[in-house]
């Protein structure tokens, strides 16, 4: 059994985005006000789960790596690595990346993007999984939000469709709740 923690990078600034003056690329978007927020509260969700992981991924993207540095000191890991190859929106191309992962790794958490964070969730999960976070998840991906999935294998090399289910899925609405009633 493999656990696979998908969390989608925290709200991002689009304010430089497309204008001739103080143009910024896509991978230089920093997060915004409302990312920076709601990654405090995701730090908070792992500090009172005490998150524990083996490996923490993420993309090269500044809001990516904006996010691992928010939330980092609220989650115990063995290791963490910047992985271009999670800059994608090709949930085909994260799940070969996901299966290139040592198979000493147990408990792997991913910071990335959409969509191919949220098609990878659908192709994992069997389409009889009958979950209400699965009807949210499908509904909606939001920056910040976070699946929480078992995958039913030994070998990452072995990941494929069908062999997942969500344990949760929190979004960044739910974690303000959450975290007002701690």
């Amino acid at each position: 059994m493999k656990n696979l923690i998908l969390l989608r990078h925290a709200k991002s600034d689009w304010s430089g985005w497309g204008r001739s003056v103080n143009f910024v690329t896509d991978l230089e978007r920093p997060l915004s006000r409302r990312g920076i927020k709601a990654c405090a509260k995701i730090s908070k969700l792992f500090m009172t789960m005490q998150l524990s992981v083996d490996l923490i991924e993420y993309s090269p993207a500044r809001r990516a790596l904006d996010t691992f540095n928010l939330i980092k000191n609220s989650v115990s890991f063995s290791a963490h690595k910047k992985t271009p190859e999670l800059y994608t929106f090709s949930s085909k191309k994260l799940m070969h990346t996901i299966a290139k992962t040592s198979e000493e790794i147990n408990d792997l958490l991913l910071v990335g993007h959409n969509p191919a964070i949220e098609e990878l969730v659908t192709d994992l999960v069997s389409n009889d999984h009958n979950f209400k976070d699965l009807t949210l998840l499908r509904e909606k991906y939001p920056t910040g939000a976070i699946a929480f999935m078992e995958l039913n294998i030994l070998f990452w090399s072995d990941v494929r469709e069908n062999c997942g289910s969500l344990r949760k899925f929190v979004r960044p609405s739910d974690l303000y709740s959450f975290n007002e009633m701690i």
